[in-house]
Formats: structure tokens, sequence, C-alpha cells
């Protein structure tokens, strides 16, 4: 995203209204790099964060890249779908380092290899 040419698929296909005495210069600028994100208004950083999220969720070659880097060298770390701290093994798998506290999501606790799961789940 730090390139210097314009990236195409981070212009929406439909118009998108400039937030209120603005225009999308910024954001455009954002997306690229080029500008701090930081920097942005409250109505134009809702924008940046939506039009982050759909360049994001298109298929992209450097994004692409990056993962199958990510699976062959492993050792990174983050959270998975369920909340936990995982991190990618070389080959592809990955590692559980700690399950999500079911009292508060937000709070992993440190995985002492026993059953984690809450007796009333529902």
């Amino acid at each position: 995203m730090n390139s210097n040419e314009p990236d195409e698929s981070l212009i929406p296909d439909e118009p998108m209204p400039s937030p209120p005495g603005g225009t999308l210069d910024r954001v455009y600028a954002a997306l690229r790099g080029e500008f701090d994100a930081d920097q942005l208004s409250p109505d134009e950083e809702r924008l940046f964060m939506d039009m982050f999220a759909q360049y994001l969720a298109q298929p992209n070659a450097e994004n692409d890249a990056f993962m199958a880097k990510m699976r062959r060298e492993g050792g990174y770390v983050g959270e998975d779908e369920q909340g936990r701290l995982v991190r990618t093994l070389r080959g592809g798998g990955i590692e559980v380092i700690a399950e999500a506290d079911y009292d508060d999501p937000t709070k992993p606790v440190r995985d002492d290899g026993g059953d984690t799961t809450p007796v009333d789940a529902f």
C-alpha cells in the first residue's frame, strides 16, 4: 500500500459521499500511505476504515505472498476466529498459545493443557 502508483482497487465502484465540508483526497492519500490516517477527521476515518476493509477483503497478490511467507516460515502471532492467541508453525499449522477467557473474551488466559471448555457454554 505504500506504492506511489494509485491502486484502482481502492476506488469504490459506486460513488461515496464526501465528508461534510471535505473531499476524499485525504482518505485516498491515507489509503496509499501518503497521509497519516491518524490525522483524518472522524467522518474521513469511517470512510477510510470501510474502504480499507473492502481492500483487504479483495484478492491481492501482495497479501497472498505475505500469507504464504507466514505459512512457510512460521513464528507469527495473532488471534484466531475464536479469540485464542495462536502462533503459526513452519509449514502451515498453528499452535494455541492461550485460550480466550470465557468471562472476558478480551483477556486471554494461559493454556495449562487442561480442558478450558466451560460446562455451561450456552
